[in-house]
Formats: structure tokens, C-alpha cells, sequence
């Protein structure tokens, strides 16, 4: 066989492999040719009968043109741009060699396709040194062998951040955690490790490495408030009472106080309980169940007690009629002032007697202003007045204060009232021919007078029981609507009073023997 170096490519060579397999190379027409002399070769041999030794020198042929096939396959497996190409066009050349397809992805490529943090291993072509190496992906995160957190005392609402003050080992391992609280109801934490304070009590907070799970670290946290001792004892015995005073129809566990510093210890009749078990009501329907509780905070120790509602049911019971009664009253005595315009009443109320069968039981503070059964009289002055109702329906019973303000007179109406019917009845309008008397005090409104008295008119003396004047007509004076001054003298409670000033009108008109007799009754003589 001919060296392959020596091997002639003739255009009919070219021709005939074009024919079969479209695209030509020059290393796949050499091949071509090795193939058609080998052939030829063995077809010669055999004609002249050597057949032995034709079929060792085949043998041997066919090895080296095996491995020169091989090593021709390595090469271009290996190559990463398109070969020279002399009569293909260049995208019959890409389809034949893809070199848009490198088997080995350079380090961009692998970042770009994968995340540092899983990064595989990029493997290198080792067949044939053509093969550029390709460097190995970075890791950029170093997980931590070991994390120490530092717990710390922190205020209600306050936060600090334990990222802040952990140690982390090595000093350049990443701080990537997962943060956790044992109890959000005492504090809080966040992603970022900073901790929030919500009531008080002690809590555990954990931190978990994200690149390592098995790394791990818990430290206690404790929440407090400020304030002095016995204020928040005795905002924990209001908290705990306003927790139970709901309706109870099964068992339940006993509330432990916000403060979780603080602790609460219950007993029935002296026996100390750890839960509510609801007792059997038999025919009742509803029980009042007394529960004792005693809170302790620091050195100060408050005791309380509390009536539970036990009912049969929850919805319909005794004790939600009781209430509901309560707040239909309330709404009542509103829509009453509202009504009326005005937060004082002057007129009769109707107060309904009972409410879905709930009896009320009115009584009042003054019945003699405002009656059980809502009959006003009017006062002098305004009057506060108070009813108190007690509903009651099986074991359920409250009571309620309902007040009232009562609209008493004002100064005018005073006046005006003492002018048509009381105290100055009679002398508003009315014709003088001689002398007469002047209230110096009012009973009803507790108002003292003083007068200014016109012309034709004075004070003379009289020896009455001191709650009038004389006043004394010259009998010759005649003036129509002659005005008379009014002092009086209003006091609203002890060491207070306001003056009001107003006129009484009178004709003087002289007079003639009657009034002679009038002055000497008035003057004692008759």
C-alpha cells in the first residue's frame, strides 16, 4: 500500500464521495482512498494465490488504518473552531463541526448556568492535549463550624439585634442564619436577627446556619416593663378578673397573668386548683361560682375574687339575658336625653318594667323628684338623681346605676312663677291706695328680696314674723306703673349665691276710707 502521504485525491475521487455523503473534507477523501487501495490491493493478492500471506498483511493494515481513524476522530472531536474549509460554503462547515456547542463550559458559563453556592465540578477534556483546561467553579460561601449567640434583657416594645454580638468560627465563614423564637408572644425575632420585646416574661431564641444545618445556637432572652411593683400587681389582678368574666359551659385552663414574671395561684374554698373543671349544674340552668386568686409580683402579693358564669349554654343563658337587659336600660336612659334634646329631664319617663323576661326593679335616690315608676316634680334647682336596677334571671343577678340630671327652674322662670302664683301673686299690676307688705324671703326657691322702692313709696317698720316689709304710701302720689326694684338673692349651695335684679309694676292711685282702715290693721291699732 501506498504511504498516506502519498495518496492522490483525483477529481473523480471527489466526485464519487460528494455523490454519497453531500459534504467533502479532505481528511474523509483520504480515508476513502485508503479504503478503495486496501480494497484493491486484497482483490489483486488473492487472484495470484497468496492467500496466507495476504491475510496476515491485511491484518496489519487494517490496525493501522484503525488507529490512523481513531487519532483523525480525536482531532476534530477536540477542536473548537471551524476547520479551513476550501469548497463547503460556512454553514455547511458549522452543521458538519458545531462549534457553538464547546463540550467543556468555561467558568462563566458554568456561573452562569449554576450558583456558586452549587457549583459542580467542571470537567476537563484529558483525551487530547488541543483541549484548552477550564477552571474550576469558586465557592464563595464558607460554612461556620460553630456559632455562640448573647443573650440580653430587653423592655417591652424595645428591640436589640443579636446578629450583632454573635461569634461566628471561622472568623470568615458566612452569616447566613435562620432565626427562631420559642414563644412570639413574649418576643419576637427577625431574619435579620434583631429581637422585639412584646410582654414580659423569658423566651429562648435560636439561630440555625443556613449553609450548615447542624450548626446551631440558643440563648435566653428576658422581657420586662418598667413601673413600680404594686401597679403591676395590680394591673395583673384586673387583667386575670376581666379574663373570666365571660360565660363558662365547659372546662378550661386557668390564665396565667401578661406579665409572665409575675404568678397567680387559684383555690376553691381554700383548696388550690391548676384547672377549671365545670361542675354539673343538675336542673339549673345557670351558677355563680366563686374562684379565689392570689397574683404575686416581686415582693407584693394581691388577692382577688371572682364569681364565674357557668351556664348550660353558651348562647341563650341566664346570664347573657341579665346583660342584655343591662344594656338595653343604658341605651334607654340615652335615647330619653337624646329625645329631649338636652341631658336634663323635665317631664315623666315611662321606664319599662322588665326586658325578654328579666324583671328590672326600679329605685330611685329622691323619689320625691323622680318616683320608682318615673313620675317627675320638678325641684327649685337642678337635681342629680340616681335609679339603680337589679336584673335577675336564675343564678344570674347585676345591678346598674342609671343618672339622671333633673331640670330644675332658672331665675326667669323663678320670677315668673312667684309673679302668677307664689310669693308676689297679686302685686304684679295690681293699684295702690295705701300701704302694703313685700315677701322678704321665698320658701320654695330659698330666695331672699330686697327692694327699691319709687317715689310715693317707703319702708316703714312692721312687727310681723319677719319674712315681710311695710311698705308705706303717701297717698297722694299718683303714678301709673311706677316700678318697684327687686333684689333677690340666690343661694345655690353654702357660702355661694348670685344676685338677679329685676321690676314689679304697680299703679299709685290716692285712696279713700277703706284704705284708712287697712293702714290702722296694718299698724296694730285695729
Amino acid at each position: 500500500m501506498k504511504n498516506y502521504k502519498d495518496v492522490k485525491i483525483s477529481k473523480k475521487d471527489v466526485n464519487f464521495y460528494s455523490f454519497f455523503y453531500k459534504k467533502v473534507d479532505i481528511n474523509d477523501i483520504v480515508l476513502y482512498n485508503i479504503h478503495v487501495s486496501l480494497f484493491r490491493e486484497i482483490t489483486f493478492n488473492l487472484k495470484k494465490g497468496k492467500e496466507k500471506k495476504i491475510m496476515f498483511k491485511n491484518v496489519r493494515k487494517w490496525a493501522i488504518a484503525l488507529v490512523l481513524v481513531f487519532g483523525l476522530f480525536l482531532l476534530v472531536g477536540c477542536q473548537t473552531e471551524c476547520p479551513e474549509c476550501e469548497d463547503p460554503t460556512e454553514s455547511e462547515c458549522n452543521e458538519l463541526f458545531p462549534c457553538e456547542e464547546p463540550a467543556d463550559p468555561t467558568e462563566a458559563e458554568c456561573e452562569a448556568l449554576y450558583p456558586s453556592e452549587e457549583c459542580p465540578v467542571c470537567e476537563v477534556c484529558e483525551e487530547c492535549e488541543e483541549c484548552p483546561e477550564v477552571p474550576e467553579c469558586k465557592q464563595d460561601f464558607v460554612a461556620p463550624t460553630s456559632i455562640i449567640l448573647f443573650g440580653d434583657d430587653v423592655k417591652v416594645t424595645e428591640t436589640f439585634n443579636l446578629a450583632e454580638e454573635m461569634e461566628v468560627a471561622p472568623a470568615t465563614a458566612t452569616k447566613l442564619f435562620t432565626w427562631a423564637s420559642s414563644d412570639p408572644s413574649i418576643a419576637t425575632v427577625d431574619a435579620n436577627g434583631v429581637v422585639t420585646g412584646v410582654r414580659p416574661g423569658k423566651v429562648e431564641i435560636t439561630a440555625k446556619s443556613v449553609l450548615k444545618d447542624s450548626v446551631v445556637a440558643t440563648t435566653e432572652v428576658t422581657v420586662s416593663e418598667t413601673g413600680a411593683a404594686f401597679d403591676i400587681a395590680t394591673r395583673e389582678v384586673a387583667y386575670i378578673a376581666n379574663l373570666l368574666s365571660g360565660y363558662i359551659a365547659d372546662d378550661f385552663a386557668l390564665p396565667q397573668p401578661w406579665n409572665g414574671n409575675a404568678k397567680v395561684v387559684y383555690d376553691v374554698d381554700g383548696d388550690v386548683i391548676e384547672s377549671f373543671v365545670m361542675p354539673d349544674l343538675g336542673e339549673a340552668t345557670s351558677l355563680s361560682y366563686t374562684v379565689n386568686y392570689t397574683v404575686t409580683f416581686g415582693d407584693i402579693t394581691l388577692s382577688n375574687t371572682v364569681n364565674l358564669k357557668l351556664v348550660d349554654e353558651i348562647e341563650d343563658n341566664d346570664f347573657a339575658k341579665v346583660d342584655a337587659a343591662i344594656e338595653v336600660a343604658t341605651k334607654l336612659f340615652s335615647n330619653i336625653t337624646a329625645g329631649v334634646g338636652t341631658d336634663k329631664i323635665s317631664a315623666d319617663i315611662q321606664l319599662p318594667p322588665s326586658y325578654d323576661g328579666v324583671a328590672y326593679n326600679w329605685t330611685t335616690n329622691k323619689n320625691y323628684i323622680l318616683t320608682n315608676d318615673g313620675k317627675l316634680t320638678r325641684p327649685d334647682n337642678d337635681t342629680t338623681v340616681t335609679y339603680t336596677i337589679s336584673p335577675k334571671s336564675g343564678a344570674a343577678a347585676r345591678s346598674a346605676t342609671l343618672t339622671f340630671t333633673i331640670n330644675g327652674y332658672t331665675a326667669l322662670e323663678k320670677q315668673a312663677f312667684n309673679v302668677e302664683e307664689g310669693v308676689f301673686a297679686g302685686i304684679e299690676g295690681a293699684t295702690v291706695s295705701s300701704s302694703f307688705l313685700l315677701p322678704t324671703q321665698d320658701e320654695k326657691f330659698g330666695i331672699t328680696y330686697d327692694y327699691v322702692l319709687p317715689t310715693g313709696l317707703t319702708k316703714g317698720a312692721y312687727t310681723g314674723n319677719g319674712k315681710y316689709i311695710k311698705v308705706v304710701y303717701d297717698n297722694t302720689t299718683t303714678k301709673a306703673n311706677a316700678e318697684i326694684g327687686v333684689v333677690a338673692r340666690y343661694e345655690e349651695e353654702a357660702g355661694f349665691q348670685f344676685v338677679e335684679n329685676y321690676k314689679l309694676k304697680v299703679n299709685l292711685v290716692p285712696g279713700n276710707a277703706a284704705n284708712t282702715d287697712v293702714e290702722a290693721f296694718l299698724l296694730g291699732t285695729d
